[in-house]
């Protein structure tokens, strides 16, 4: 094999690569000889068929095999032979026409393509000074964070008072959404609790349950978003039918053992350890990587060496997919 630089710019490489026919052919007769002792063909005792047939049957299946074999293993001669260090897999290629698979075999000519690590020569790490910071939750920050607990278990009960909804209440309702009077997919439901004023609807939906009694119907209209996780629904115009049929409160638990016990803990005591341990682990998280940013900032001023551009590009198509789906979210 023959191997000649052609590119040495920075850190990319380029080689062409040339593989005698002469070694072809050689590693082609190997590997049609180790073929002949085992095969069986009618008229002939095992392993005793005729070179010349062997060749004349199996030689062209066996010459693309070796041809496919010398250009796959060829990248791994020259970083083994020049003791390259490359980023990432080389890029090969047949380099002038295909070789063909019958006949005489010709020369492999093949191009390999590589950049390089760079050479990197440590700063002082002595000389690098970093500072770690501690935080610790607050009581007012946990206080909240139990408060949210709080919220979030809240449960339901029925409102025997026949009244207006005000907002705060749960109405449950039947509704039916038309856009341009034609009912749309997703636009309708049955014993949905919706809470009057509340969030998680189309903006000036639940507002408009308010005053709302059990028993009684009512027309709406709202305006989708603009951006809207629906986009044939984006920006359009709708009304809805509403019909109201049962008022009901949130009813906040108590924040004390019972509560800890149905969240699986022994006490109220431990749910606020656990809190505080929680919120802790999120302090220190944020505190290693600020200080591993501060590391990362030290070594970029001190440490100054070319970055392979098939890296670079690899880590900015990462990011920006992370971006991407964030938005799409």
């Amino acid at each position: 094999m023959q191997v000649t630089e052609t590119l040495s710019e920075g850190l990319r490489r380029s080689y062409a690569v040339c593989v005698p026919a002469s070694d072809i052919e050689s590693r082609a007769k190997a590997r049609l000889a180790d073929l002949g002792k085992t095969l069986r063909l009618p008229g002939f005792r095992p392993g005793k068929v005729p070179p010349n047939l062997v060749r004349q049957r199996y030689g062209s299946s066996v010459m693309a095999e070796v041809l496919q074999e010398a250009v796959n293993g060829v990248a791994d001669q020259v970083i083994a032979e020049r003791q390259l260090r490359p980023a990432g897999r080389p890029r090969v290629s047949l380099d002038g026409e295909p070789p063909v698979t019958v006949g005489a075999p010709a020369d492999l000519n093949i191009k390999v393509e590589m950049e390089l690590l760079p050479e990197i020569v440590l700063p002082d790490l002595a000389s690098i000074q970093l500072t770690r910071l501690r935080a610790e939750p607050s009581d007012e920050v946990v206080a909240a964070t139990l408060e949210n607990i709080v919220t979030q278990n809240r449960e339901l009960e029925d409102i025997e008072e026949v009244r207006p909804a005000v907002a705060g209440d749960v109405l449950v309702v039947d509704f039916t959404g038309f856009i341009d009077g034609v009912a749309f997919q997703g636009g309708a439901a049955t014993d949905a609790p919706v809470e009057v004023g509340g969030g998680g609807f189309i903006p000036g939906f639940t507002e408009q349950l308010e005053g709302l009694s059990p028993g009684e119907q009512r027309t709406i209209e709202v305006t989708f978003p603009a951006v809207y996780q629906a986009p044939e629904l984006a920006g359009k115009a709708a009304s809805f039918e509403i019909s109201a049929k049962k008022l009901q409160r949130f009813v906040r638990p108590a924040l004390d053992d019972a509560l800890a016990q149905k969240l699986g803990l022994e006490s109220f005591e431990k749910l606020r350890e656990a809190v505080v341990g929680q919120m802790q682990n999120e302090y220190d998280q944020l505190s290693r990587l600020r200080i591993k940013r501060d590391l990362l900032d030290a070594l970029a001023k001190t440490a100054d060496f070319p970055s392979p551009e098939n890296l670079l590009e690899a880590e900015f198509a990462a990011i920006w997919q992370r971006v991407d789906a964030d938005r799409r979210e």
